[in-house]
C-alpha cells in the first residue's frame, strides 16, 4: 500500500499558525495498515469547523494503532479516530462548557465507547482495540493525551523529548527499576500494552500540557516508527531538513530498516504568527524600488554582459543532472550550527621536536621520513595524515565510488569548510550513511596549498562516530594498520578533532590546530588512535610545538 501523504502549509487562525505533514504506510511485512491518523484539516468541511470553533477549541491531531487480527485492528483505529474528531468538534461544541483537556478526555471516552460497541456488534471484531495519542494546539498552548504506546514528542532547538509515557509492560518495569531501557527495547514482552481503547481494557488517558514556541515541532507516532528510529536520529532529521523533506526521509529511513510494523506519524511545526500589515507598513517599498531602478539603469551594460555570459544558468534553468541515492535526500544540506564542529581548516606545517618527545624512541629520521632530518622539519607525505570528525554534508554515489564530505565551521568568519573524499568500493547498500550522520575521516590532503572552503583528501580510513570501521583503503584493515605504522596526525583540539581521538583539550583552545604523533590500532570492533607523545603539538606562527616550549 502506498504511503498516505497529507501536506497543508501554513493553516492559521488569529492566534495559531502551523505547517503539518502526515505519513502512513503499511510497512514491509504486514498485509493491512491497522494504523490511522487525522488532523483538523481533514474535518473542516465535513464537520463545518469554522474559525469561531477553532478559536474556542483549537486544532486537533491524532494517531491510532489498532490491534485484533484480520481487519479488526484497522476498524478499531478508524472508529476511534472518526469518533474522536466528531465528538470534539461535534454539533454541541459551540455551546459546550469546560476546558480543552476536559473536552479531549470526553472525546476519547466517546471513542472508547464506539470501539466497544463495534466489537460487541460484529463477532469477528470481538477482541479488537487500539492505542490513541491526540494533541490540541491552541495558540501557544499544547494539550496532549495518550492511551497505549503511541507517542508524542516535542522537538525544540535541536533536541527532542518524549512527552507521553508508554502504557506498556516494559515501560512499567523500567519505571520501577526492574529493567534497563536497553533491556526493554529487546524484551519479548515489549509489545504488551497495559492500556488501550476497547472492551475489557483500561482506557484512562494520561494528559500533558506544554507551552510551544515558533520553530517547535510536535511529533505523534505509532510504535512502528518509535521502535525503529531513535530519538537521536529523529532530532537529526528534524534539525537538518524542512518539514516535508524530514517527513519523507523519516518514512524512507524506517522502510529501509525493514519496517516490520505499520508506520504512521503526524508532524506539526509551529510557525511565527503574521499580523496583518498596517498602511504604514506598505510605504517603504516605494523609495527602495526607485533606488533599485536607478541602479539597474546605471549598471545596465555590465549586467547585460553578465547575463549573456551565464546564459540560462543566470535564471537557474540549466541545473546539472542530479545524482540519485537510495533515499530521497538532497546532495547537500545546511546543517544546524549546533551540530557542526567549530574549527579552523587544517594545514601541513613544520614540527619542532624537543627533549620531552620520543616516548617510543623514534628519532627525527623516522618521524620526518628523512635520514638527515634535525629537530625541526616538515614530515614527508607518507608520514602524516589529516583527521576530522563531523556531520556528513554530502553523500553522492559516483560510478563505483562514493563522494562524501565532512563539514566544519570556521570560528573567525563563521563560514563553513568541507573535507571531501572519493571512496572507491564503498557500498551504500550494506553501509547506512545519512547526511547529518557523524563520521570520522582519515586522509592525506591532495594539495598543501593554503586551505580553501573545500579541502580534498585522499581517503585512508572512514569510521562511524563510535569508531567502527566503515571503509579502509585497500579493503583490509590489518594490512592498512601495518602499512601506516606511526604517523603525524594533523587535527584540531576539541569536537571535530582530538575529542574523537580520546584526547581532551584546554577549553580556550577548542578548534585550534594541533599535531599528534602516534598510531592507529584495532580494539575489538573499533579502530582507535594511540598517542605516543605526552602532549599535543600546538600550532603557532606556522610551526607545531609542544606547549612547554
Amino acid at each position: 500500500m502506498p504511503a498516505r501523504t497529507t501536506k497543508a502549509q501554513h493553516p492559521k487562525t488569529h492566534s495559531t499558525s502551523y505547517s503539518v505533514q502526515v505519513r502512513s504506510h503499511t510497512g514491509s511485512v504486514r498485509e493491512h495498515n491497522e494504523d490511522a491518523a487525522s488532523t483538523v484539516l481533514d474535518w473542516r468541511t465535513r464537520l463545518q469547523v469554522d474559525e469561531p470553533l477553532l478559536q474556542r477549541w483549537g486544532h486537533l491531531f491524532a494517531v491510532a494503532d489498532g490491534m485484533g487480527g484480520h481487519a479488526a485492528g484497522e476498524v478499531a483505529s478508524r472508529v476511534a479516530i472518526d469518533t474522536l474528531f466528531r465528538n470534539y468538534y461535534g454539533v454541541e461544541a459551540e455551546q459546550a462548557e469546560g476546558d480543552i483537556e476536559t473536552r479531549l478526555r470526553q472525546a476519547i471516552g466517546a471513542a472508547n465507547e464506539a470501539v466497544i460497541q463495534q466489537a460487541r456488534t460484529v463477532i469477528p471484531f470481538a477482541g479488537m482495540g487500539t492505542t490513541l495519542v491526540a494533541a490540541v494546539l491552541h495558540g501557544d498552548d499544547l494539550t496532549i493525551a495518550n492511551v497505549g504506546d503511541s507517542r508524542a514528542y516535542l522537538f525544540r532547538n535541536g533536541q527532542i523529548e518524549q512527552i507521553t509515557r508508554d502504557h506498556s509492560w516494559v515501560a512499567e518495569q523500567v519505571a520501577a527499576g526492574v529493567l534497563a531501557a536497553e533491556e526493554a527495547a529487546r524484551h519479548p514482552y515489549r509489545n504488551v500494552i497495559t492500556r488501550s481503547l476497547g472492551p475489557d481494557r483500561d482506557s484512562a488517558p494520561d494528559t500533558f500540557r506544554e507551552q510551544v514556541r515558533p520553530g517547535d515541532i510536535l511529533l505523534l507516532c505509532s510504535d512502528g516508527l518509535s521502535n525503529i528510529v531513535s530519538e537521536k536520529e529523529l532530532a537529526q532529521f528534524l534539525s537538518s531538513y524542512p518539514l516535508d523533506e524530514a517527513a519523507n526521509i523519516i518514512l524512507e529511513w524506517t522502510l529501509e530498516r525493514g519496517a516490520p510494523d505499520n508506520v504512521t506519524f503526524v508532524l506539526v511545526e509551529v510557525l511565527k504568527g503574521n499580523a496583518p500589515p498596517t498602511r504604514r507598513g506598505w510605504l517603504w517599498p516605494a523609495p527602495v524600488l526607485a533606488v533599485v531602478l536607478v541602479l539597474l539603469f546605471l549598471f545596465r551594460d555590465p549586467l547585460w554582459a553578465l547575463m549573456q555570459k551565464l546564459g540560462s544558468d543566470f535564471f537557474g534553468l540549466a541545473a546539472a543532472p542530479r545524482q540519485e541515492t537510495r533515499s530521497p535526500l538532497p546532495a547537500s544540506l545546511h546543517l544546524p550550527d549546533a551540530q557542526v564542529p567549530v574549527a579552523v581548516p587544517l594545514v601541513v606545517g613544520e614540527i619542532e621536536l624537543s627533549a620531552a618527545a620520543g616516548n617510543d624512541r623514534a628519532g627525527p629520521a623516522e618521524r620526518f621520513g628523512d635520514a638527515e632530518a634535525g629537530l625541526k622539519g616538515l614530515p614527508r607525505p607518507e608520514r602524516y595524515v589529516y583527521y576530522v570528525s563531523g556531520p556528513l554534508d554530502l553523500v553522492r554515489p559516483e560510478d563505483d565510488a562514493v563522494h562524501l564530505a565532512v563539514v566544519h565551521r570556521s570560528p573567525a568568519t563563521d563560514s563553513r569548510h568541507r573535507y571531501s573524499a572519493r571512496l572507491p568500493g564503498l557500498d551504500l547498500q550494506h553501509i547506512d550513511l545519512a547526511r547529518g550522520e557523524i563520521v570520522r575521516l582519515v586522509g592525506r590532503p591532495i594539495s598543501t596549498e593554503p586551505p580553501a572552503d573545500e579541502i580534498s583528501l585522499e581517503p585512508l580510513l572512514l569510521t562511524n562516530e563510535q569508531g567502527r570501521m566503515l571503509w579502509v583503503a585497500g579493503g583490509e584493515l590489518d594490512a592498512w594498520l601495518d602499512a601506516t605504522g606511526r604517523v603525524w596526525v594533523y587535527t584540531v583540539y576539541g569536537p571535530g578533532g582530538s575529542e574523537g581521538l580520546g584526547i581532551s583539550a584546554p577549553p580556550p583552545l577548542d578548534g585550534h590546530r594541533i599535531a599528534l604523533w602516534g598510531r592507529w590500532q584495532r580494539e575489538g570492533h573499533k579502530v582507535v588512535f594511540q598517542p605516543l607523545d605526552p602532549a599535543a603539538y600546538e600550532y603557532e606562527d606556522g610551526v607545531y610545538r609542544l606547549p612547554d616550549n
